[in-house]
């Protein structure tokens, strides 16, 4: 997701970072040690327990990046160049990637979450629904909801009054 044109903020306040910091490709090549596009295929490799997906057994980001350097290459790698840089050493340590090529494809498929299937037509169908369409906004259900909530504000009136003037005009500065 990082790029010449992108960066993410991060939000995790550190020592160093008090407020948060900005991901970019300096940072992803100092802390992280891998070109971004990169970055996908290393967590397809040795996995990611936050997404629950497992890795090979064994396998880990410095002994990965140690081993393939094309993770801190600037170009784009993806399986068939770790698997086809794996084949050409002749230490049995790759051989562990070569034998795991299904779950390395399959992992780097859900990583860069490939193959989601929108067609132009869903997309039109989609923005034709919001086309003109009033916001419909129902106080009563917002009190009920927040009586349900044990939530009773003196300033109810304020609220509702808010939430009816929200218009759907975009704010363009």
């Amino acid at each position: 997701m990082v790029d010449e044109r992108t960066a993410i903020f991060r939000p995790v306040k550190t020592k160093e970072n008090p407020k948060g910091e900005l991901i970019d490709i300096d940072w992803m090549m100092e802390k992280e040690g891998v070109f971004p596009p990169n970055y996908a295929l290393l967590k397809a490799v040795v996995g990611d327990k936050s997404d629950n997906i497992s890795g090979i057994n064994g396998v880990g980001e410095k002994s990965l990046k140690r081993d393939f350097p094309l993770f801190y290459e600037k170009e784009n790698a993806d399986v068939s160049n770790l698997l086809e840089y794996a084949g050409q050493q002749k230490n049995t340590k790759y051989d562990k990637y070569i034998k795991n090529e299904k779950l390395l494809k399959d992992n780097y498929k859900i990583v860069q979450l490939l193959d989601i299937d929108v067609n132009m037509q869903s997309i039109q169908a989609l923005e034709k629904s919001y086309e003109n369409k009033e916001l419909k906004f129902n106080s009563y259900q917002l009190r009920l909801k927040l009586m349900g909530e044990n939530i009773a504000p003196s300033n109810i009136d304020n609220w509702i009054s808010s939430f009816m003037s929200v218009s759907r005009e975009p704010i363009t500065l």
